[in-house]
């Protein structure tokens, strides 16, 4: 009876602690917006075929393009596609540490690099990792994840978000 009593003690507790463990182990894909109040939360769905002429570039290591946002279904200002050598990344064009339209569209420099002039100011990400190098803000580019897909004869990759 006494272990029994020991027993009905612990359980509040147990609920309590795995209560707080719940909370305190949120990760951003809760938030899709990262906590950035400067974009929307965007969960862009497309896919590009790799053998055709427009695409072309994606088939070279550090090959890049940008996809304007009618073709993206959900981004803001569009995707930017990069071929690492090693797999493909996508980010929103979107700087992100200023509001949408207050920042030119990006430049490639360096052929590494992803500029933008929002204003006097100048913000510099890394064009494989969409990590910020210079500027003004606490964010990164929004990446999104990129599952290539091989067919019969072709390479399409397909852009996934989320899980």
């Amino acid at each position: 009876m006494k272990s029994f009593l020991k027993i009905s003690k612990l359980i509040p507790l147990a609920f309590t602690l795995a209560f707080a463990l719940t909370l305190t182990s949120c990760e951003d894909d809760d938030n899709p917006n990262n906590n950035n109040a400067n974009l929307r939360a965007s969960n862009p769905a497309f896919s590009l075929d790799l053998t055709l002429i427009t695409n072309a570039e994606l088939n070279e290591v550090q090959g890049d393009r940008f996809i304007a946002p009618e073709f993206t279904n959900g981004s803001i200002q569009g995707v930017y596609v990069r071929n690492t050598g090693i797999g493909f990344v996508a980010f929103e064009i979107a700087e992100p540490n200023h509001i949408p339209g207050d920042c030119n569209f990006p430049s490639v420099k360096d052929g590494v690099f992803l500029e933008y002039r929002c204003g006097n100011e100048t913000s510099v990400y890394s064009a494989g990792t969409g990590e910020k190098i210079e500027g003004n803000g606490e964010f990164n580019l929004k990446g999104f994840r990129v599952r290539e897909i091989k067919g019969q004869g072709n390479r399409t990759v397909a852009l996934e978000i989320g899980g």
